[in-house]
């Protein structure tokens, strides 16, 4: 095996894949983990479907890779993806292969077996199947259980969806192990510091045409039915009948108007209070105009979007819900509501609005629990020992 050496210490390499099949979450969830691991020793190769590949800004020391690799099913596509993933493992003999997402888990972490690949790893941030019913939800759950099986290890973002997953017995607890605190990538306080971003209150409401003196309830999401957004827009709706200082704004991509009811598409091509910003490379200063974060989702890995806010200083309603409950800690950075509820919501996001002083101490008290157990140093070094115990590879800069 290769070392590289600085003086006395020796710092063993270690040759990943991150496979994906949308680009995006990459540049999502791995947001400065390739440089800081890349000086620990590790050499990284991201692979991914074509969709939004060249979009998608690398380190220059990270390899890229398209493979036919699509979020939708095509069997026939499927299979030459395999094929092509099996001679692309072989040839390049990595020591760890990681995947996320149940069609990615499951079409890598074949290929990954049937090369022989001798750690594949499945980051499950989330358990898609669990909004589902019917057949659906017996289908994905087949995908999550030959995924766990076919892996080595898996390693959830959260204990609750560890300990769910066990229970529905998609893997052995023995099997799994959350790195950290949890989360996908921890909390970059540098890029998420309200003082640091003062300035973007008044700039992104002017440009949003949100009065200054507004009430802004507001959500970073896919505007898609699982992550609650047909409650959301109900629950407001119904406040600003009768507070007309209450805005929503809504940062995130639509992904067509099928993912919601008819009520909530009616909603919000009526309601003049509502605001959708679509897609932002940049959702940091977006934070800053909202008072309140609200994010009804019906499943998450964990809701590292909650963790953001919090590191804004903002207070969060979320739902009490295996995962995202763990995004907060309840009455004191945030409140739980039931999945799928529009009352208890709304009431919810009376309460914290007709409380400035029970909102600020939130606020405070959810940026400092960022700080100590999310801030992303702390995971990644976390993260540096947990791939290094499952490889048996230790480094001489961080002994285990």
């Amino acid at each position: 095996m290769a070392t590289t050496s600085d003086h006395t210490d020796e710092t063993v390499e270690v040759r990943v894949c991150v496979a994906a099949t949308i680009a995006l979450t990459v540049e999502v969830f791995y947001r400065g983990q390739f440089d800081h691991l890349f000086a620990k020793g590790f050499r990284f190769t991201v692979l991914t479907g074509p969709d939004g590949w060249h979009e998608v800004p690398l380190p220059p020391h990270v390899r890229q890779v398209v493979m036919p690799l699509r979020w939708s099913m095509s069997p026939l596509q499927d299979l030459l993806a395999v094929w092509k993933m099996v001679w692309f493992f072989r040839r390049n003999r990595f020591d760890l292969v990681q995947y996320c997402t149940p069609k990615a888990a499951l079409l890598v972490s074949l290929a990954a077996f049937l090369a022989g690949v001798p750690q594949r790893l499945y980051l499950m941030w989330g358990i898609y199947y669990v909004a589902q019913s019917g057949w659906r939800r017996r289908i994905f759950k087949s995908m999550e259980k030959l995924a766990c099986r076919l892996s080595t290890h898996i390693s959830p973002d959260s204990q609750s969806n560890r300990e769910f997953a066990a229970r529905e017995g998609l893997f052995p607890l023995s099997k799994s192990s959350v790195v950290g605190s949890g989360s996908a990538n921890g909390i970059d306080l540098r890029r998420f510091d309200p003082s640091a971003l003062a300035d973007g209150r008044r700039r992104i409401r002017q440009e949003w045409d949100i009065p200054d003196g507004a009430f802004v309830f507001g959500s970073v999401m896919r505007l898609i039915r699982d992550k609650g957004v047909n409650e959301l827009v109900k629950a407001f709706d119904l406040i600003s009948r009768n507070v007309e200082s209450a805005y929503l704004l809504l940062v995130g991509s639509q992904e067509g108007s099928s993912h919601l009811d008819q009520e909530t598409q009616a909603i919000l091509a009526s309601n003049t209070r509502i605001r959708r910003t679509g897609r932002q490379a940049d959702v940091a200063p977006y934070y800053t105009a909202m008072d309140l974060f609200v994010l009804p989702t019906y499943r998450e890995g964990f809701g590292v979007v909650n963790l953001e806010a919090a590191a804004m200083c903002l207070p969060v309603i979320t739902t009490d819900t295996d995962g995202v409950r763990e995004s907060i800690e309840p009455g004191v950075t945030g409140l739980l509501v039931p999945v799928r509820a529009v009352e208890p919501l709304r009431q919810a996001m009376l309460t914290l609005m007709s409380d400035p002083q029970r909102r600020a101490d939130m606020g405070r008290a959810g940026r400092r629990r960022v700080q100590e157990k999310f801030e992303q140093s702390i995971f990644w070094h976390a993260l540096e020992l947990h791939r290094r115990q499952l490889l048996n590879r230790p480094s001489a800069a961080t002994p285990i």
